[in-house]
């Protein structure tokens, strides 16, 4: 599929790998002008940031990143900048991981109304202890979920002001994310699933 080209957009994509099973979150980005390689690397870096305080503390020590793309939305004058990780690859959280499909919604809000409005993000990596009996997600988790939102957000804004995105490919347009909200039910990736991709 061609790379989109929308004028200040940005696909960042964080690449894992738990038990021989790829996983991805594939987030996008706003700003008013297209991205330059070194502000693609910059974001990059953020996002690593981003793992290293607010993911890996939480996730299963099982999950590892990989890689985290940056891509500026182009078209075929597209650049990309690939953040190999070397080191703080694997998650911390020692304890049972749950199936490779279970997660819970990080719901990505715009200031619109619709499904090209609205994104979500599955973080992976969960872990027995992140789920109550009644399949909700623990409190505590919870309050890391909103963390890594937060976090995500603030990564955009300080790379080159920035924005959060939802990207809509019928519509060919990013908007800004204006906030996540959190979903305390948990969810499925059936992609995650063995033999079923990301």
């Amino acid at each position: 599929m061609a790379t989109p080209d929308v004028t200040g957009g940005v696909r960042a994509v964080y690449n894992y790998i738990q038990h021989g099973e790829q996983r991805a979150n594939v987030l996008h980005g706003i700003k008013a002008t297209d991205w330059t390689l070194a502000e693609l690397t910059n974001l990059a870096l953020a996002l690593k940031g981003v793992w290293d305080t607010n993911f890996r503390n939480w996730i299963a020590d099982d999950v590892a990143l990989e890689t985290i793309v940056c891509t500026s939305l182009e078209g075929s004058a597209s650049e990309q900048y690939t953040y190999n990780c070397l080191i703080n690859c694997n998650g911390t959280n020692a304890s049972a991981p749950a199936p490779g499909n279970a997660s819970s919604t990080l719901s990505l809000r715009t200031s619109g109304i619709g499904r090209s409005k609205r994104g979500r993000m599955y973080p992976p990596g969960y872990v027995e202890t992140h789920i109550n009996d009644d399949d909700t997600i623990q409190s505590a988790h919870l309050t890391s979920l909103a963390g890594l939102g937060s976090a995500l957000m603030t990564a955009f804004i300080n790379t080159s002001s920035s924005n959060l995105g939802v990207f809509s490919r019928v519509l060919n347009t990013i908007a800004p994310v204006v906030s996540i909200v959190l979903e305390n039910i948990l969810d499925t990736q059936r992609r995650r699933l063995p033999q079923r991709g990301r």
